[in-house]
Parts: C-alpha cells; structure tokens; sequence
C-alpha cells in the first residue's frame, strides 16, 4: 500500500518524530495515518468530548483524581484494555473508534484526557505494565491501564514514557502484527518508522 500521512495540514510521523517530543495524540494520530486514512478533525474532537466527563478534577486530591478517571475511562466510556486485537489495538484512531485497544494507549488515552482537564498527566510504564500517571513527584499517583487497579503507589522501576517512546513501542507490536497477518510491507514500513525516532530501545 502507499503511505501517505493524513489530511491537508497535518505534519508528517517523520517531520513530528524529529523535532521536540509532541503531545501523544498529535504523534499517535501521525503514526496512524502511515498505515492508512485518518480522520484527526474527529479524533480530536473525540478526546475533547470524552474529557469534559473529567472536568473538575483538578480540585480532587490525587487518589481521587485517579478513581475519577478509572470509572470514566472503564465505565462511562467503555474503553477495554486487549493485546488481541493485532494492528488495529496499537492505532490511536483505531482504538477512540473501537473503545479497545493495548494498555499502552488505553494509558495514553487517559494521560490526553487528563490533561485536557486541567490535569498533569503522562504515560508511565513498568517493565510488564503500562499506567496513566497523574501529577508528579511525591504527588505522582498511577493508574493501571489494565484498568484493574484504580488508582495505587508508584511500583518498582515505574519510569515515564514520552510520546517517541510510546511510538517506538507501538512500532515494535505493529511490526509484529503486521508480519503475523503476512502483510510484509507494512510491517516492513513499521521497521523504518522506528528508526525516525531519537529513541534508545529499554526494556518495557
């Protein structure tokens, strides 16, 4: 297939993963639009709206910032954590539509909500799991992105993960997907991306 980024306007995974670290939706969406059409105007407005169900936490304490996203995340929203669903679990676009997708952007999902409620958030990850983390420091609480968990201590080895980082990752399992569903270009295509990217590769 040809690989074109997304609509008029938009910047290209390429030009995005060479510069200073974006935000995670504007890197996500990019990389999506390497694998096919995108629609960004609506995914987008998708994560606006979804966040209004989060406005006013910013006054909550830090668990209860947590709790709050966990149930709108889990229940009002209906998003559910997979790592069955191949290449369409590890593209952004793909996972607002479906409302399910790898624990690695279900995190990054909560990370753009929160902090488009007011909140600090990132994408945090521990060698096995991946977590929305919300404030910093010794305010720092995660969030399960298994959605198991509501709100709990940082674990051991919990570091934070930026949006090349998460893009790296996410290339990594689209490359597999795709070889695994035999569609060798793409997966090829997913390979070449990740050299794009000013990433040392960690164990996650």
């Amino acid at each position: 297939m040809d690989h074109m980024p997304g609509g008029a306007g938009e910047r290209p995974f390429a030009e995005l993963a060479a510069g200073e670290c974006p935000p995670y939706a504007e890197l996500l969406l990019a990389l999506s639009a390497e694998f096919g059409a995108v629609d960004t105007a609506w995914a987008r407005e998708r994560l606006d709206d979804d966040s209004r169900a989060l406005f006013g936490v910013a006054s909550l304490s830090p668990l209860a910032r947590a709790d709050r996203l966990a149930a709108v995340l889990g229940g009002e929203l209906g998003l559910r954590p997979t790592t069955g669903a191949g290449a369409a679990g590890l593209l952004l676009d793909r996972v607002l539509c479906r409302r399910e997708g790898h624990p690695a952007l279900l995190a990054a999902i909560g990370a753009e909500l929160a902090r488009r409620a007011g909140v600090p958030a990132g994408v945090y990850a521990s060698p096995s799991r991946w977590f929305v983390g919300l404030g910093h420091g010794d305010d720092l609480v995660v969030l399960d992105a298994a959605l198991d968990d509501a709100a709990g201590e940082p674990p051991h080895e919990l570091r934070p993960a930026c949006a090349h980082e998460l893009a790296f990752c996410l290339l990594c399992g689209l490359a597999t997907a795709y070889t695994q569903a035999g569609r060798d270009a793409d997966a090829r295509h997913a390979g070449r991306l990740r050299l794009a990217l000013p990433v040392v590769p960690r164990g996650a």
